[in-house]
């Protein structure tokens, strides 16, 4: 669900990602009924900000290639959250998983998503 973008002062490039209202339709039509869709997604940020309730994405630091320091937006959103909006288009969550940084002291976190898109008797 989430993607790897430019920072924003790339040319052509608004650091917006993906909203999940667009990615998520084409996601659960690529699965067949019955298929695992897994994601790895932000849960906290950099400075160990936890999740939103709102659906709109973030201000997130992120270090570049090159050493640099950008600012790119991220949906850091609550595990029910992405339930909500997995089940709109037939997924629904089986498992989510925190996993946190191995750096020490990075309070930054990501959760492992793991939904199945509903059979057509299922929804």
């Amino acid at each position: 669900m989430e993607q790897i973008r430019r920072p924003p002062s790339a040319p052509g490039n608004s650091g917006t990602p993906t909203s999940p209202s667009r990615l998520l339709p084409g996601l659960a039509a690529a699965l067949r009924p019955g298929g695992l869709l897994a994601a790895s997604v932000l849960h906290t940020n950099h400075l160990g900000e936890g999740p939103s309730d709102t659906v709109e994405p973030t201000p997130q630091r992120l270090q570049m290639p090159g050493g640099e320091t950008g600012i790119v937006y991220r949906w850091v959103l609550t595990p029910a959250v992405w339930g909500r909006l997995l089940a709109e288009h037939g997924l629904t969550v089986t498992t989510v998983d925190r996993l946190g940084s191995e750096a020490e002291g990075d309070p930054a976190s990501c959760c492992l998503i793991r939904a199945v898109r509903l059979t057509d008797d299922q929804r």
